[in-house]
């Protein structure tokens, strides 16, 4: 029997020993929205993946009190306690389902739910064992056999490190619980990571599939992956944990929960291939399968961000490094218009980070808001811009590189001294450091370079947005001349114009037409740079080109 409670809900936690042992207690009532489908949130990053531990996801209070919860097999039984400690007592009968509603008076105190261990399958056939993942599942079965995940045992075997019970924890399925790994001799058929590390115990589905109680957990949440890529010696996850890529933006996912259904639609479609790793994988299957698009709901895709499953395909190895979904690198030109179906321009040849951190479909003939900030791939490669007569713009060496962005981004180093203090670094903050710029540059020389390199494009952008301030007072259409030093601006202005005089508005729609097409052009190509965000770093040649054209183009116009 096993059981898990939660202090609130929805906030994850470590698990603590072994299955049967009390977990942190709850108080009752949390108020918290209704959970989405079923396992798309796993709250706890714990030790060897999804434990067979039941979940409370969630605990509604009004004239009832409906308890929701994550849990494979069952019957699942919940039970209260007024005090702690204290005697528990059953809360209803025990339940085959994941939620229990109960009229609010009669739920007090402390809650938990407790449940049976299910048993695991294991996911391949041995001469015992003939219950297992590949009867239904053989595809992914058989091409998980090839990664790195499917051989774990075997790489404790070779540090002499196989009867570590702390590492197995990592290296095998359920470990840690009674129907889990206990030998290589007793079951073999549990070694290595497989199918149950990440969707829970598979015993009681292979016995009856079609219960849903049974199903597997299917989740994109990181935690599946946090409990064993954490800590001092590879602190992948609480690296990501401290991204930006572990969130949603918020105006992003205060769109994506709007209680308009047309709204939360729009959303998904104009923001989510990018920012919401379930709106993503929602886009990625449908192209896969060659089907309509199965829309997560508001809620699953406002809480996921770009987790480990959205860059890394968990179930083959894919030809690219660390079974990444698209190459490192790509020189292919690629800019993701969201007013476009996202399978009439998929591009699988367009490097990981180039599928998001790309123009966006911007082009210099728009004129009702600045570009997004994301041509980070384009600027790299040298194919944004406006670049004139000019066939072959001058360019940096950096997109030669073979990883590319992940050469500075996810650069990965051991420490020299590793403790908690100094762990290891995997390079998932994906935050640039000096230390990757080796052996082209030293550190010494690659932050001198960097200093200078972003100083001087600092001072050329606040140049050219000088001279389109000069343009806009002293050249501009005189119905342009209301809007000041903002008549050179996009009807949405971006930030380029940041310290125009307060109460100053961009030209309207109507207006922008009487904005020459040079000016247009120039704004854009300043814009390209400044949203790029590196101020030059990426590609200091070109950016300082694209720099130029602006400037020349209204300097052609000052005369």
């Amino acid at each position: 029997m096993n059981c898990l409670r939660f202090h609130s809900p929805l906030r994850p936690r470590r698990a603590y020993g072994l299955v049967g042992r009390v977990m942190v207690v709850a108080a009752a009532f949390a108020a918290t929205a209704q959970a989405g489908p079923p396992g798309y949130k796993v709250l706890r990053h714990e030790a060897g993946g999804v434990l067979p531990h039941p979940t409370i996801t969630s605990i509604t209070k009004g004239d009832n009190v409906t308890i929701n919860w994550i849990g494979i097999g069952g019957p699942f039984q919940v039970e209260q306690a007024t005090s702690l400690p204290g005697e528990w007592q059953p809360l209803g009968d025990p339940v085959t389902g994941n939620s229990l509603t109960v009229p609010g008076a009669g739920a007090t105190g402390f809650l938990r739910v407790k449940a049976p261990t299910p048993l695991y399958a294991g996911a391949v056939r041995t001469e015992t064992l003939q219950t297992r993942c590949d009867l239904c599942h053989d595809d992914v079965a058989h091409t998980w056999l090839e990664t790195a995940h499917a051989r774990a045992l075997e790489t404790l075997k070779r540090i002499n490190q196989h009867n570590n019970a702390r590492c197995l924890q990592c290296h095998t399925v359920g470990s840690m619980v009674e129907t889990g790994f206990k030998s290589e001799a007793a079951t073999p058929h549990l070694a290595g990571v497989q199918c149950e590390n990440c969707h829970g115990p598979g015993g009681p589905h292979v016995a009856r599939v079609t219960r849903v109680a049974n199903q597997p957990i299917v989740s994109l949440s990181a935690n599946v992956c946090g409990g064993c890529h954490t800590d001092a010696h590879h602190p992948t996850f609480d690296e990501w944990e401290s991204s930006l890529h572990a969130h949603v933006t918020e105006s992003v996912a205060s769109g994506l929960l709007s209680s308009n259904p047309a709204t939360s639609l729009g959303r998904m479609n104009s923001c989510g291939a990018c920012h919401s790793g379930a709106v993503r994988n929602a886009f990625l299957q449908a192209v896969e399968y060659n089907e309509e698009v199965k829309y997560p709901t508001g809620e699953e895709a406002a809480e996921t961000g770009i987790t480990c499953a959205v860059c890394h395909d968990p179930h083959k190895v894919t030809g690219h490094p660390a079974q990444l979904r698209f190459p490192a690198a790509s020189t292919e030109d690629y800019s993701y218009s969201t007013s476009t179906a996202f399978a009439q321009q998929y591009k699988p040849n367009v490097s990981i980070c180039g599928q998001c951190h790309n123009a966006r479909g911007a082009v210099w003939t728009q004129t009702s808001r600045y570009p997004h900030y994301s041509p980070q791939y384009n600027m790299l490669n040298g194919i944004i811009g406006v670049t004139g007569d000019v066939a072959k713009p001058p360019q940096s060496f950096h997109m030669d590189l073979e990883k590319q962005c992940a050469q500075c981004h996810t650069h990965g180093h051991e420490a020299e001294n590793l403790s908690e203090a100094t762990p290891n670094y995997t390079g998932h903050e994906f935050k640039a450091r000096m230390d990757s710029c080796m052996p082209c540059h030293d550190d010494v020389g690659a932050f001198v370079i960097t200093e200078a390199v972003q100083e001087n494009t600092k001072k050329q952008i606040k140049e050219v947005k000088a001279l389109l301030d000069q343009w806009a007072l002293t050249k501009s259409h005189e119905t342009l001349r209301r809007y000041g030093v903002l008549a050179w601006e996009y009807t949405t202005r971006g930030h380029v114009s940041d310290g125009a005089p307060e109460g100053l508005t961009p030209p309207t729609t109507a207006h922008q037409a009487l904005i020459p097409d040079e000016i247009k052009q120039a704004r854009f190509n300043v814009y390209m740079v400044y949203q790029d965000g590196s101020y030059g770093v990426h590609n200091g040649n070109y950016s300082r080109f694209l720099l130029k054209v602006a400037r020349d183009k209204v300097n052609a116009l000052l005369k």
